[in-house]
């Protein structure tokens, strides 16, 4: 059945307003690069499009675009680059808009471009970091941490160890399971559990408070 006079003069309104979106944003020689030499769009360059005529939408017709503007978008897509086309879609261009169900990649991409710009920013913390027990220390500086049964292992060597070189060593190669251990409020008393040698650091704190 031949498409009616109406169908074929909004289509190609919609697709010269697609052009003209894309002449005026960059990126656009990517998009039609690719579709020409391709005969379709991979998923990153069709969202390149979508981004591209998200923003020139909002440009245009503010924020939140009505559905008559951005179905006219998605029929214009199709119409520029029919292989984009969804043939088992009523119109055709459901996945870029679809007005009764308000999703689609444009739909989607509006939602995210609002919710963006209105996120209100998070305030930096202007509390000074706690010091002593309460701070977290960085095991960055340290040797390579051990996890698992490496860690374990190490634990109970230094536990039961009598060479003062090798435990420190140990020690430090497991500061962050102890520092797990102190910042978790389940677990936090497990620490003298686990490390009794801490039991007998009586004579300085300086001596165990840096492996804590």
């Amino acid at each position: 059945m031949n498409r009616s006079t109406t169908e074929v003069s909004d289509s190609e309104a919609a697709k010269e307003m697609v052009e003209n979106a894309l002449l005026t944003k960059p990126g656009r020689e990517d998009v039609l690069k690719e579709y020409k030499s391709e005969n379709s769009l991979k998923h990153r360059t069709r969202r390149q499009l979508v981004n591209i005529l998200a923003s020139h939408m909002t440009e245009m017709h503010g924020r939140i675009p009505s559905r008559n503007q951005k179905e006219k978008f998605a029929l214009g897509i199709i119409t520029l680059f029919p292989s984009l086309k969804d043939p088992f879609c009523p119109k055709g261009y459901e996945h870029f808009y679809d007005g009764e169900k308000g999703t689609g990649y444009l739909a989607w991409r509006l939602k995210t471009m609002s919710s963006n710009k209105y996120q209100q920013p998070v305030k930096a913390a202007t509390e000074p970091q706690a010091q002593g027990p309460n701070r977290r220390r960085s095991a960055a500086t340290e040797p390579q941490q051990l996890d698992g049964d490496a860690c374990r292992e190490a634990i109970s060597f230094f536990v039961h160890s009598p060479d003062e070189t090798s435990v420190f060593q140990k020690m430090k190669m497991t500061l962050q399971h102890r520092q797990d251990l102190v910042h978790d409020p389940l677990r936090t008393t497990d620490v003298l559990k686990t490390f009794p040698c801490f039991f007998r650091c009586q004579r300085t704190s300086e001596l165990c408070l840096p492996f804590i």
